[in-house]
């Protein structure tokens, strides 16, 4: 599947890509180097070959699955997921890890402390798997209450603060 011959194979694995109606195909996915570009394949069996290039492991891997929903194909792997989504070091696809940043079951929130972890290219059930977009917009709504709590966080520590330091009115 990699394209180039310059191109280093960094991670091939054997998964199952779906379709809503539940049928499903074995398919190849791989993630190879190029230099400063990473190049993500999905080749299913006979179906769609995709390869796509981008400047980190996740860009690339996200672009693989964004071709494949084109197909209708989905990829049942926990970067697939909509309760995840990357952290880590995303040049070295054994490396990359998503977190689950949300309870799909309850909407609950998880911060980073009491969040899960998952490898990239980990399989992962089905009715948890969803589109790029999907997850996408999951993972905005979750920065948006992190960035809240924190914000909150920090005015109440400025709070604390001007209380303690503020002299009395005389």
């Amino acid at each position: 599947m990699v394209e180039s011959m310059s191109a280093k194979r960094l991670v091939a694995r054997r998964a199952t890509a779906f379709r809503g109606d539940g049928s499903e195909c074995p398919v190849t996915v791989e993630i190879a180097c190029a230099g400063e570009v990473y190049q993500a394949g999905a080749a299913l069996d006979g179906g769609p070959h995709i390869v796509r290039q981008e400047r980190s492991v996740w860009g690339a891997f996200k672009a693989v699955r964004v071709e494949l929903e084109h197909h209708g194909w989905f990829l049942a792997l926990a970067g697939a997921r909509l309760d995840c989504f990357p952290v880590g070091i995303e040049r070295s696809p054994g490396m990359t890890a998503v977190m689950r940043f949300m309870s799909l079951e309850t909407g609950e929130w998880y911060g980073i402390h009491g969040a899960e972890w998952f490898g990239l290219f980990e399989e992962a059930p089905r009715d948890l798997i969803g589109t790029a977009a999907e997850q996408e917009s999951k993972y905005q709504r979750w920065d948006e209450w992190c960035t809240d709590v924190l914000r909150r966080a920090a005015l109440e520590r400025r709070r604390q603060w001007l209380e303690k330091h503020s002299r009395p009115q005389k």
